[in-house]
């Protein structure tokens, strides 16, 4: 009696012999898997247990390569990261600077003055030539003249030509308003004519540095006597401020750093470095000559050369400190 074949037995033969190319790798596709050692022709046990087997050594080998993917990753950010440091700029540096712009929580903000009177060694004088004239060509022919010779006799007292800048040149015409009221018949009512030029006036004007402050009264006397009718201001000032204004610099800082001890003394605290500070020049008074022309005699159109006095001017600092309280 022939031998009865299994049917379960039947199909997994049936699958191994259509996978039959798989069977070196242990598959017989479709989920049934050869027996570990064993041929498709030997049976294919494809139960649970082989299910699970699988799927954890397919687990084992994708959290391995996982794994290798991020050390991969990991090392090129930290070679990317040493190069930026070894030849870009820092990044820590941003961080730190964000972090010393950052307002402190403990602080104390002084303000300290610094004042330092000095005696200037530098005159400033404005001589300016007012002409009239019935033309343009009038005017300027006088002004120029007049001009030339106010610009000679500065340079003939030891005014250098760079200290000598003219400021202003100004032509104007003259007007004639005492022009008659008439009657106009187109609009009907009475109007005045339109005032009429007749004339010119031009105003030129040099500012004159004089440095030599013996010789200020004579800038204006041998300025005026020949052609300069106007003085338009005269001032004194410092050639070069820089080295009074560090000494009152140092004075603000001293003031304000005594200031905030005895704060910190009176508040029981200690005083810590210097977060911030910030300094505001308050500038100096500029001393203007009040003088005046004294006639010689009552009678006399000639007068002397006025009596002026440099005095002293005083340059203020100001300062504001603000320190961390420890």
């Amino acid at each position: 009696m022939p031998k009865k074949e299994d049917p379960k037995m039947m199909m997994d033969m049936m699958s191994c012999e259509h996978e039959g190319d798989k069977a070196h790798k242990n598959c017989c596709g479709d989920g049934m898997c050869c027996m570990d050692g064993m041929g498709c022709g030997a049976g294919c046990g494809c139960g649970p247990a082989s299910m699970e087997s699988m799927h954890g050594e397919r687990c084992k080998h994708s959290g391995k390569m996982l794994l290798a993917l991020c050390a991969s990753l990991f090392f090129l950010m930290s070679a990317i990261w040493v190069g930026m440091q070894v030849f870009g700029n820092p990044w820590y540096k941003n961080i730190r600077a964000e972090f010393t712009a950052a307002p402190y929580n403990r602080t104390i903000t002084v303000d300290g003055m610094g004042k330092i009177s000095a005696k200037p060694d530098l005159a400033r004088v404005s001589l300016s030539v007012v002409s009239t004239g019935a033309t343009v060509k009038a005017v300027t022919e006088d002004g120029n003249k007049k001009m030339t010779a106010v610009i000679n006799q500065m340079k003939s007292l030891g005014i250098k030509s760079e200290d000598i800048q003219s400021t202003g040149y100004y032509l104007n015409p003259e007007y004639d308003y005492n022009n008659p009221v008439v009657y106009d018949e187109k609009v009907g009512a009475t109007v005045s004519k339109t005032p009429k030029i007749i004339g010119y006036s031009l105003t030129q004007s040099v500012d004159v540095k004089v440095r030599d402050l013996t010789k200020t009264e004579d800038v204006i006397d041998k300025g005026t006597a020949v052609g300069a009718n106007q003085v338009g201001s005269l001032s004194f000032d410092l050639d070069d401020a820089s080295t009074v204004k560090n000494q009152a610099r140092e004075i603000a800082f001293q003031k304000a750093r005594e200031k905030a001890e005895m704060m910190a003394k009176a508040a029981g605290v200690r005083l810590g470095n210097v977060v911030t500070f910030s300094e505001g020049s308050g500038g100096y008074p500029v001393p203007y000559a009040n003088f005046a022309v004294k006639a010689m005699d009552a009678g006399m159109a000639e007068s002397r050369a006025p009596s002026i006095e440099a005095g002293t001017q005083e340059l203020n600092i100001s300062v504001s400190v603000t320190y961390e309280i420890e």
